[in-house]
């Protein structure tokens, strides 16, 4: 009965951490089936390409050391040595769901087999956030290889205490996902001794975990893997239903596929799968479709690295009122967002922007670089142009935008904001 317990899989392991720590990290274990699925072929001896996904704590922004998915491929190129096994990092700073749910595919190889995803203190608590982590989940899970996911949940505390951790819980069940969390565990050991906090992140900094953090994340994810693992070399019996009256067949049981319909829908006898969409990322992480203006009716805006990130934080950036940008858009469906850097910092202020020649004032959309909120990260706003389906006509387009002299801020220093910085356009 014990030969599989989560902790004792590896004593070491289990030695350092203790049950209940192995325990409270275990947010979602699920069946593990697309996870056994990998590591069969692992064991069996086939290359094995991984993947990670999330923002600058998979950077691994100032631990100075290799982040928690990079030790992940080591470990992973350990335990099953091959010269073909290979490691795609997908990882990009100040970056959520809601910029790889459209740009998954410009960092990650279409191929990966496995992927090691973190989002959660990137991602703001909203019901948007909620959709653009299914679309993620769903799109990520639909590679040609069908990869297994691995959420990793870490921690924060420059923000309150829930955040994108909350709508993932839900959508690891509903997809099968497995979820390892670090919240769950430390916030006991933080109100037990509020100078251990000081033992998890970097100094003066309460959102990147240290070298030891990175280790850790890396080693409770190891757990996870050394448990089925387990499972596979014992032979856990599968047993069918025998409860006819609800699970009329076996084949229900069918995990590894993904649901036809999404969460935010509605379950009728009758239902109609919607096909997810195919969005066109064009952004300055990009290298595939970088974020290009049209520079002829572009005046004071460049290609901007922001100091001390080592090129890896870009922006289309302007400083000055007045400053005209222009994007060319090929719209398919009819949806355009704009993914920009929101901040208290750095003197931010707001752009309007409008749709070809459109005169009208009242089908200009302002964009608000600055927030109250303690991040710095970016987020996206759909374009309406005076529409309130956001739905705009198809075929290619012209977007202006201009920087004004106002923004949503009532701060003294608003006169002052008067930078803004696009990340990304991204259409369906």
């Amino acid at each position: 009965m014990w030969a599989c317990d989560r902790c004792l899989v590896n004593e070491t392991l289990c030695e350092k951490f203790g049950t209940r720590i192995v325990d409270l990290s275990r947010a979602f274990d699920g069946s593990g089936a697309r996870v056994q699925r990998v590591l069969k072929r692992a064991m069996a001896g086939e290359p094995i390409i991984t993947g990670g996904m999330g923002g600058s704590i998979s950077k691994g922004h100032g631990c100075k050391c290799d982040p928690w998915h990079i030790q992940m491929f080591q470990w992973w190129n350990q335990t099953f040595p091959h010269p073909g096994n290979w490691h795609s990092d997908g990882a990009v700073g100040a970056r959520g769901s809601d910029y790889f749910k459209y740009c998954h595919h410009e960092h990650l190889d279409p191929n990966v087999d496995i992927i090691f995803l973190e989002t959660s203190v990137n991602d703001l608590m909203s019901d948007i956030n909620f959709d653009n982590f299914e679309a993620l989940l769903r799109a990520l899970l639909s590679y040609p290889k069908s990869p297994a996911v691995v959420i990793l949940q870490t921690v924060k505390l420059n923000s309150p205490i829930r955040y994108g951790s909350e709508h993932q819980f839900g959508l690891a069940g509903y997809y099968d996902v497995p979820v390892i969390n670090i919240r769950n565990w430390l916030f006991p050991a933080f109100f037990q001794n509020t100078s251990s906090v000081e033992n998890w992140f970097l100094p003066d900094d309460l959102l990147h975990p240290n070298a030891e953090g990175h280790l850790v994340m890396a080693e409770l994810i190891q757990l996870y893997l050394y448990q089925q693992m387990c499972y596979i070399n014992n032979s856990r019996p599968h047993v069918p239903p025998s409860h006819k009256a609800i699970i009329t067949q076996e084949d229900a049981f069918d995990v590894e596929s993904i649901p036809p319909l999404r969460m935010g829908q509605r379950f009728s006898p009758d239902f109609k799968p919607e096909e997810d969409l195919r969005p066109v990322c064009s952004s300055v992480d990009s290298t595939k479709s970088p974020l290009q203006p049209l520079m002829s009716e572009t005046k004071n805006w460049e290609l901007w690295e922001q100091p001390g990130t080592k090129g890896e934080k870009k922006f289309w950036r302007a400083t000055e009122i007045g400053a005209q940008i222009t994007f060319e858009v090929d719209l398919q469906v009819g949806y355009v967002d704009a993914y920009f850097l929101k901040s208290p910092k750095n003197k931010l202020g707001a752009v309007e922007c409008w749709l070809d020649d459109e005169k009208d004032p009242k089908k200009r959309d302002r964009l608000d670089g600055f927030w109250s909120r303690p991040e710095s990260i970016g987020q996206f706003q759909k374009f309406a142009f005076g529409r309130k389906d956001s739905l705009l006509p198809t075929g290619k387009h012209k977007i202006h935008c201009e920087i004004v002299d106002k923004t949503s801020s009532k701060e003294k220093e608003v006169k002052d904001r008067t930078t803004f910085q696009f990340i990304g356009i991204f259409t369906v």
